[in-house]
């Protein structure tokens, strides 16, 4: 970029007006060689996972079937073992404790998986078991909905109405926890019209922050 513009711009000028984000950490980026030779080979891998909802470290058998990079992360994603789950999920590699290790290999992944087509309708990374397909109808303020139409968080998306008053604009999408708090971020500038459950969820979402923030103020307020 330097030196692009170094032709129009002084050099003293450019330390001064360029900036970009701090770099991510990438912490989990060391485990990245080990997924992607064991995703080469059809190696079944074992790991240690902390969750961090979790005390301690789990164990995990895994196939793992892709790497993706979101939100200054990466993720293998694959067929999850675990009874409890027995489905495609996502780790994030950062939460790895030690050393993840090949156990053998698989030989059942699905032939009609295909890692492009699994994202096609999910904004994120998270996809639920049994989530489905459905039309996401999303009614934005005219200010925010020219934010999001020149920066669509999701595509493809078509408009279903537009006038003074709102920008109505409908997806196809599974539903899942990475959405919602996409939704969320918009605050007062966007409104869920469909589904009726993600309007309950949505509702729900801000109903417990109202309530957190209201049960801080309380604590907070000096004693008589």
């Amino acid at each position: 970029m330097e030196r692009a513009v170094r032709s129009w711009v002084s050099p003293n000028a450019l330390q001064k007006a360029i900036y970009f984000d701090p770099l991510p950490r990438y912490e989990g980026a060391k485990h990245l060689t080990f997924f992607l030779k064991a995703i080469e080979e059809s190696r079944r891998v074992e790991f240690q996972y902390l969750a961090f909802h979790a005390d301690n470290a789990k164990i995990v058998l895994f196939d793992p079937w892709f790497l993706r990079h979101y939100d200054r992360r990466w993720y293998v994603g694959g067929f999850s073992h675990d009874p409890a789950e027995q489905f495609v999920r996502v780790f994030p590699l950062e939460r790895m404790v030690g050393e993840p290790v090949a156990v053998g290999y698989y030989h059942d992944k699905p032939p009609a998986y295909n890692a492009e087509t699994y994202w096609r309708h999910i904004y994120g990374i998270s996809v639920p078991k049994d989530g489905k397909i459905e039309q996401v109808v999303l009614a934005f303020s005219p200010l925010q909905a020219k934010y999001f139409m020149s920066s669509p968080f999701f595509e493809p998306y078509k408009i279903i109405e537009s006038n003074k008053e709102q920008v109505v604009v409908g997806m196809d999408l599974i539903v899942n926890v990475d959405l919602v708090q996409k939704l969320a971020s918009y605050g007062a500038g966007i409104m869920v019209l469909q589904p009726a459950s993600l309007v309950v969820t949505m509702k729900r979402f801000f109903e417990d922050a109202l309530q957190r923030i209201s049960d801080h103020t309380i604590q907070s307020l000096p004693s008589s």
